[in-house]
């Protein structure tokens, strides 16, 4: 993790204290956060690339290509981009389970999601109504997203 930690402008805690807000979140949506990432956003609490990140959903498909952007902070409001996405409406009601967890988005406003509906927790991107795997794991994303920073 530490390209990635090293190529992110991180949005930090301000007075928040870090564990109670992942723990609440991980609580009012009844899920528990990969180990990496609930370590990411103890770190940085989401953050910025402040480089490029070119990335395919299938290798080799043009048509599925896409720049990560963003990684999503916790405090704050809700992502703009989320407002007028009715499939996620079910994300944000408190106390209902999280099959899907947006952690961050592309330049197109498409996002990337850890998908609680499978036994490990895979990360995918929901692009134009699909839904594409990006990788089996937090952990596995981190590695493709560094890979593809350092070229």
């Amino acid at each position: 993790m530490e390209i990635l930690l090293r190529s992110l402008v991180p949005r930090g805690w301000k007075d928040l204290d870090a564990n109670i807000e992942v723990r609440r979140l991980e609580e009012l949506y009844q899920c528990v956060f990969p180990r990496s990432y609930r370590e990411f956003l103890l770190m940085t609490n989401g953050g910025r690339l402040s480089v490029r990140c070119g990335m395919h959903a299938i290798p080799g498909d043009d048509s599925t290509a896409f720049e990560v952007y963003d990684f999503l902070s916790i405090g704050d409001r809700k992502p703009r981009a989320l407002e007028y996405s009715p499939f996620w409406l079910d994300v944000y009601e408190e106390g209902s389970p999280a099959t899907y967890f947006p952690i961050g988005t592309t330049t197109a406003d498409d996002f990337i999601s850890l998908d609680f509906s499978e036994e490990s927790t895979a990360v995918c991107l929901f692009s134009f109504g699909r839904k594409l795997r990006l990788a089996d794991d937090y952990e596995q994303f981190v590695r493709i997203v560094e890979r593809t920073i350092e070229m």
